[in-house]
C-alpha cells in the first residue's frame, strides 16, 4: 500500500502522519497536491470537534494541485490541468481524490501562483453569500458584518458585480483598511466610542453579509445590522458563529427582512463560479492582497497551534507541498 504525509485532527491537535494515499475511483481524479492554506473561519471549529465532523480525520479543505490520474467517468478535467474546488474535507496531504461532478471545480486562471491558488477555495466559497443576486445587484447598497478573508472577498466581488456602494464592520483596523483598498467605501468599527453616532450616517443596505464568527461584543452587533437593512431587504447568513447567533425577532418582522443561506446549488456555483474566475483573471477580484504568510507543509501544525492563539493575526496562510 503506498503511503502519503497527511495532516490529521486530532482531539486538541493537528498530527502529521503517513496515511495510504488514495486511489481514485472512476468518477475521481486524483491530485497532486502542491499548496494548501487554512480557512479562518471554519477550520477552528472543525478541529475542536464539530457536529458535521468525526475526529480522527484528515484535515483541511483549502487547496490546489494538479491532476495526474482521471478515471473512466470525469468528464471536464484531464490529466495536467492544475485545479482548485469547493468543497471536500482532507485537502492538507499529499495528494486527493475529488469527484468533480460531486463538487464545485476549476481551473485557476494562468495568471494564478502556486502560492495564489488555494485561496481560491476561499474565494469561491465566499462569492456564494451573492451569488443569489448576480443579476439583481446594479446600483444596489451592501453591508457586510465582518471583514476577515471572507468578507474581504465579498467586498470585492461585489463592487465586481456592480453594487453600488459597499461598506463593513470590523473591530480590526488592518482589515478594515485592507476592506479600502479592495473597493469597499467605507468602514466602521464597531467597538468605537462613537459608533451609535457613525450608524446614523450609514445608508440603509439592501443586502447584508453576516460574515462574522463569534461576535466579540455581544449580540447586539447583529441587532444593530438589522437595523440597518431597508424594509423587505435581504441578510444572508455565511458566517460561522460557534456560539451561534441571537436577533430581535421583532426586528426581523416588524421590517419584514428575509434571512437566507449562501448558494449551495452546485450547477449554479459552476455557472457563476467561471464569471468569478473571470474576475480574478482580470484583476477586479484580487487573491495576492489576501496573503499575509507563506510557509512550509511541514510547520502547519505548529503555525495553526500558534494562530489559533491569536486568530486575527494572519489573513491567509499558505503553506507549500514539496513531495519527499
Amino acid at each position: 500500500m503506498e503511503m502519503m504525509r497527511a495532516w490529521v485532527a486530532k482531539p486538541g491537535e493537528l498530527v502529521l502522519e503517513q496515511v495510504p494515499k488514495p486511489i481514485p475511483a472512476s468518477d475521481e481524479v486524483l491530485i497532486k497536491i502542491d499548496s494548501v492554506c487554512i480557512c479562518n473561519g471554519s477550520d477552528p471549529e472543525i478541529s475542536s470537534g464539530h457536529e458535521a465532523f468525526a475526529l480522527p480525520m484528515l484535515f483541511g479543505h483549502e487547496a490546489s494541485g494538479h491532476i495526474v490520474q482521471a478515471g473512466a467517468d470525469v468528464a471536464g478535467f484531464s490529466v495536467g490541468q492544475r485545479v482548485c474546488w469547493w468543497c471536500t474535507m482532507g485537502g492538507f496531504a499529499e495528494w486527493a481524490a475529488v469527484s468533480p461532478s460531486k463538487i464545485a471545480m476549476f481551473v485557476p486562471p494562468p495568471n494564478v501562483t502556486r502560492e495564489q491558488a488555494p485561496v481560491l477555495e476561499l474565494i469561491i466559497a465566499s462569492a456564494r453569500a451573492l451569488m443569489p443576486f448576480t443579476d439583481c445587484c446594479q446600483g444596489k447598497t451592501l453591508a457586510i458584518l465582518g471583514l476577515g478573508p471572507s468578507g474581504l472577498n465579498a467586498t470585492q466581488y461585489a463592487k465586481a458585480l456592480g453594487f453600488g456602494a459597499v461598506y463593513g464592520w470590523d473591530l480590526y483596523p488592518a482589515r478594515r483598511a485592507l476592506a479600502l483598498t479592495l473597493g469597499a467605501d467605507a468602514v466602521y468599527d464597531p467597538a468605537a466610542a462613537d459608533f451609535g453616532e457613525q450608524i446614523k450616517s450609514m445608508p440603509e443596505a439592501d443586502i447584508a453579509l453576516d460574515m462574522m464568527g463569534d461576535d466579540l461584543l455581544g449580540d447586539e452587533t447583529f441587532i444593530t445590522l438589522t437595523r440597518k437593512v431597508k424594509p423587505h431587504g435581504t441578510i444572508v447568513s455565511y458566517g460561522h458563529p460557534a456560539h451561534n447567533r441571537v436577533f430581535k425577532p421583532y426586528v426581523f418582522q416588524n421590517r419584514c427582512l428575509s434571512l437566507i443561506s449562501p448558494e449551495n446549488d452546485y450547477a449554479v456555483i459552476r455557472e457563476k463560479g467561471k464569471t468569478l474566475m473571470g474576475f480574478v483573471a482580470d484583476g477586479r477580484v484580487k487573491v495576492q492582497p489576501l496573503i499575509t504568510r507563506v510557509d512550509v507543509f511541514e510547520n502547519l501544525g505548529a503555525v495553526y497551534a500558534q494562530w489559533l492563539e491569536r486568530l486575527d493575526s494572519d489573513i491567509k496562510m499558505i503553506f507549500l507541498v514539496e513531495h519527499k
